[in-house]
């Protein structure tokens, strides 16, 4: 099912089972969903995916033609609050499946946009128009309703579509240098996760943003003397571990770091690290160019991509194995 055959040069390697031309500059984010009920075996996917050009376009993988996937709809939902031109969308999350499907997308315009798949019509349910002094680099949907956001004027936001302005629904000014990552907790609706270009992931309770509830540290090369790769913390609870566990990667850091939280009475959070180790080919201190990480949280399953030599490494926990 994930296509096969061999590479040009002989490898051992996996074909796509499709390739296309899909946007007019990089592809910041993509995200499958289905028709209907939601998806089946019998159903191909769709798929949404959002670029610099300023479109976010819906995909359906299963009427081809050329080799590419017909585009079922598209809209520039970031555009210039001055001229209306579409601008670059360097983020955009989806939550939901089927009959209803929310939407958000940020980027360059520095603002954040809030919209609604239904079948296959895209509609804009609510713009933030400069929700930033910056860029926006990431936004994370909490619901229907409301949408986080972190922009380069280090602020993280959040916006709520019921409301009657468009200040947002809680703020911080200064959670990080250049905020890059917002990452809602799965089951605690109040506490989001922030990370940026320096060495610290912050978990922030929003009903109370003058300081974060807990901060980690040390998943970062010291030896990243200027900060400038995106890292992205993951929240890890494997279906049969409901502890709240964070796993990441840092810059130029060849190992994975496990973090976890333990929620006392009241706002208090006792925050911990409970693992730190290098990858397979990496020692202590060792400094790499890159790491991708993705995170299967209901099988437990970790999939780390090394940007220097292109390897994938599939991982578990032992808690998960158990």
């Amino acid at each position: 099912p994930f296509g096969g055959g061999a590479t040009e040069d002989g490898d051992d390697g996996a074909e796509p089972l499709l390739a296309w031309k899909a946007h007019g500059g990089w592809i910041s984010a993509a995200r499958f969903t289905c028709r209907g009920d939601g998806c089946t075996a019998a159903t191909a996917p769709l798929l949404l995916t959002s670029a610099n050009d300023g479109q976010l376009t819906l995909w359906d993988l299963g009427k081809t033609a050329g080799g590419a996937p017909r585009a079922l709809a598209g809209i520039a939902p970031n555009c210039d609050a001055k001229n209306g031109k579409a601008k670059g969308i360097f983020a955009m999350d989806a939550s939901g499946r089927g009959g209803s499907v929310d939407v958000a997308t940020g980027g360059k315009n520095k603002g954040v946009t809030l919209m609604r798949l239904a079948g296959e019509r895209l509609a804009v349910v609510r713009s933030f128009d400069l929700a930033h002094a910056g860029v926006v680099k990431d936004v994370a949907l909490r619901n229907a309703h409301v949408v986080a956001s972190a922009g380069d004027d280090g602020a993280v936001r959040g916006h709520d579509a019921r409301e009657g302005t468009s200040s947002g629904a809680f703020a911080t000014e200064e959670a990080h240098a250049r905020p890059h990552t917002v990452v809602w907790h799965p089951h605690r609706e109040h506490m989001l996760m922030t990370a940026g270009l320096d060495p610290t992931i912050k978990i922030f309770d929003v009903r109370r943003l003058a300081e974060p509830v807990a901060s980690f540290t040390g998943h970062a090369s010291s030896r990243a003397a200027f900060r400038r790769a995106i890292h992205h913390p993951h929240f890890y609870a494997p279906a049969s571990d409901m502890a709240t566990r964070i796993v990441t990667c840092g810059e130029r850091s060849g190992r994975l770091s496990v973090y976890g939280l333990e929620e006392g009475a009241g706002p208090a959070v006792a925050a911990s690290t409970i693992s730190r180790g290098s990858l397979p080919g990496q020692e202590d201190g060792d400094v790499v160019d890159g790491l991708a990480l993705a995170v299967h949280a209901a099988s437990g399953l970790l999939a780390v991509a090394m940007e220097g030599s292109g390897e994938v490494f599939m991982m578990t926990s032992k808690r998960a194995e158990a």
